[in-house]
């Protein structure tokens, strides 16, 4: 099977070298020469850490600085610009070496592990890259952290259950988020399980700045319900402040997902003739019943200054963003139903949990009628912040699993 595998990639890399060429830019990173493996040796050990996006690397970022307070090197790989640029703004230490994933071949991956005296290999959630895992000598430790598979990866490990059975059995240890993803691992012959939660919800990536929510919160209104609308999509602004036009005494506040669209938002509520400001251009905003913040990287510094937080990216357009950010800026989270970059986690948290979602502004406009009332909010506030903790991931078990040798 390792054989098909690998004359399936071996006639798709051409393409993928030309999407690569076409795609991948990161400053301060030669691409293609460390994809190929063309970079520095060291005789220092090294723990090989691969998140493959952003997401992936803001969750492993709390890992990442507990294993450099331990004084461990890292190899922090990912697969894109932007975890790629994100590792490179946050680690800016000798101690960590930032490359981007190598093409999945076997003489590339023994040629890293080699020139960096790899010790560990720590692959995130579903990252299963057979020659990676294949070309692992057994004198280094294969964990997988966070570890989930969704029902299609699922469905296609039982196609090829040999296959997987051999795949799986070559990790030394698996994190795993539930009990549910630890019986699916067990069909595949799995050994050394802990099921450690889902680290992505842990209060350990959130790390708020109080003097910036304070400032935020002193410039808004003092006596009236702050809703703010958060990583919002072109017509998602529109589709809110038709929604919420009848409520009173409550001030909204939109946070755009994208700067680039902070000019023409502008332009559209001074059209509209709306009650508006925004953020940056004056130090007080009591009277304004809609602010257009245009504050980049103080998205949740600003939800800790509000009372309710409407969660875009789930309205028109229909991946979603992060809902769970809120509940651990103590603010009641609400999202559209539109969540397909987050099925596992609206299953959990709106599917059967204390989140509500909206399909129309009807529904949008009767759930913020009804968090007005302060007890419906710390009700509500409370359910959620109780549901995270359930599924948080446990950061000392886990460390601790990182770190036994």
């Amino acid at each position: 099977m390792i054989f098909v595998y690998n004359l399936i990639y071996i006639l798709a890399l051409p393409l993928i070298i030309i999407r690569d060429f076409l795609t991948k830019r990161v400053k301060g990173i030669n691409f293609f020469k460390s994809k190929f493996g063309f970079i520095d040796k060291s005789q220092d050990e090294h723990i090989w850490i691969h998140g493959v996006s952003l997401g992936e690397v803001r969750a492993l970022s709390g890992i990442v600085s507990s294993l450099l307070n331990e004084e461990k090197r890292i190899l922090f790989t990912s697969s894109t610009n932007t975890g790629l640029t994100e590792i490179l703004k946050k680690y800016s230490t000798d101690s960590v070496v930032v490359m981007p994933f190598p093409y999945d071949l076997n003489f590339l991956h023994q040629k890293i592990i080699s020139n960096f005296n790899v010790s560990k290999i720590i692959l995130f959630e579903s990252e299963f890259w057979p020659n990676l895992i294949f070309s692992k000598p057994n004198n280094v430790q294969l964990i997988s952290l966070n570890t989930t598979i969704s029902q299609k990866t699922l469905k296609k490990m039982r196609l090829f259950k040999p296959f997987s059975d051999q795949l799986i059995k070559r990790f030394d240890l698996f994190l795993a988020q539930t009990d549910e993803i630890k019986s699916n691992l067990l069909e595949f012959q799995a050994s050394n399980i802990k099921v450690t939660g889902n680290i992505k919800l842990s209060s350990e990536n959130y790390r708020l700045n109080e003097e910036k929510a304070n400032e935020i919160a002193s410039k808004l209104a003092k006596n009236r319900l702050k809703v703010v609308a958060g990583s919002t999509h072109e017509g998602e602004e529109d589709f809110i402040i038709e929604a919420l036009k009848s409520l009173h005494d409550m001030q909204l506040i939109i946070a755009p997902r994208h700067p680039e669209r902070f000019h023409a938002l502008s332009g559209t509520f001074q059209n509209q003739r709306l009650n508006y400001s925004i953020y940056s251009h004056q130090n007080n905003h009591e009277s304004s019943d809609i602010v257009l913040f245009d504050r980049v990287g103080d998205l949740y510094e600003l939800y800790s200054a509000c009372d309710i937080a409407i969660v875009g990216g789930s309205i028109i357009f229909t991946k979603g963003h992060n809902f769970i950010e809120p509940i651990h800026a103590n603010t009641v989270s609400i999202t559209g139903e539109n969540l397909s970059n987050f099925k596992e986690l609206k299953k959990i948290f709106c599917s059967e949990g204390p989140v509500m979602t909206f399909k129309d502004k009807k529904e949008l406009a009767g759930i913020i009628s009804d968090l007005k009332i302060e007890s419906q909010r710390n009700e509500r506030l409370f359910l959620q912040k109780d549901k995270l903790e359930k599924y948080s991931g446990n950061y000392s078990v886990i460390l601790s699993a990182l770190t036994d040798e």
